[in-house]
């Protein structure tokens, strides 16, 4: 009995102290050494999607997108609602730095579906969705002044054949 109890407590110190290599290196923003780490975390555990998550955020930091993107939709079928919400925020991240505001914002809203709490899901939702408002009314207040500027050319051009006559 008392050796289960210092058998217990060894395994729940070293589960304690031990951290993921990867996640260690990622945190000193060695990130392409992580992402070299998860790679081979994948080549053996291909279904890995805790790996392929650290593999994408990786390879977000090195400013390798496309990389990043796969990685983070290949997750989307996961049981995990929590990896599955914080794919969809990443996804939502990218596209809005690549200026794909409907499918970012599509993304967000799917991340809040699976992950009601996470506030910065809810933060960026909500400045994105203002701000695809507000660019809405400057484009439509730009083509209504647009569109009185030619009426007063027209009428103009119309005083100017009077004129002339």
């Amino acid at each position: 009995m008392m050796n289960n109890k210092y058998l217990y407590l060894i395994f729940m110190f070293c589960y304690i102290f031990s951290q993921d290599k990867g996640q260690k290196l990622f945190n000193e923003k060695k990130y392409g050494q992580a992402k070299e780490y998860y790679k081979s975390i994948l080549m053996n555990r291909e279904d890995d999607k805790a790996a392929r998550y650290s593999f994408g955020s990786s390879a977000y930091y090195q400013n390798d997108i496309e990389n990043a993107l796969n990685s983070f939709g290949s997750i989307l079928d996961s049981d995990d609602k929590e990896l599955k919400s914080k794919a969809y925020y990443n996804m939502a991240r990218i596209l809005q730095d690549k200026n794909e505001a409907e499918q970012s914002l599509a993304y967000y809203k799917k991340s809040l579906e699976l992950n009601p709490k996470d506030t910065d899901a809810k933060i960026n939702y909500e400045l994105l969705k203002n701000l695809m408002r507000q660019n809405e009314k400057e484009k439509n207040d730009e083509n209504d002044q647009k569109e009185k500027n030619d009426e007063n050319d027209q009428e103009q051009g119309g005083n100017d054949k009077d004129n002339n006559e």
